[in-house]
């Protein structure tokens, strides 16, 4: 399943065509989307806010940022990750890709 998030997160039935043309028809958002100063402020926002089905939006870098600047980014997900994902995993929470989330029938 080829999956197509528009950018920035600007999700709308006019988008749909784009994501057509480009060969991934299904359109994908979040729910989830940490806007914290460090690690821990936002993996306790992931540890709030995050429910059964929850899509998390974390950022692997920016390409259109310097390289430094990108790879801090980088490494702060990896951060919110080692520390969010065992403790949602003690909550109970199951992890899926999107793919995997949206072939479930009556999700």
């Amino acid at each position: 399943m080829r999956l197509f998030r528009a950018p920035y997160g600007s999700f709308s039935w006019e988008v749909r065509p784009i994501g057509i043309l480009i060969g991934m028809p299904y359109l994908i958002g979040w729910d989830i989307a940490p806007k914290a100063e460090c690690a821990e402020e936002a993996a306790d926002f992931i540890l709030k806010e995050t429910t059964p089905g929850s899509i998390i939006l974390l950022r692997d870098g920016a390409a259109d940022l310097e390289t430094e600047l990108s790879a801090q980014i980088s490494r702060s997900a990896a951060q919110v990750i080692e520390i969010a994902i065992p403790k949602l995993l003690d909550k109970g929470f199951v992890f899926k890709t999107v793919g995997e989330q949206l072939a479930r029938p009556n999700h």
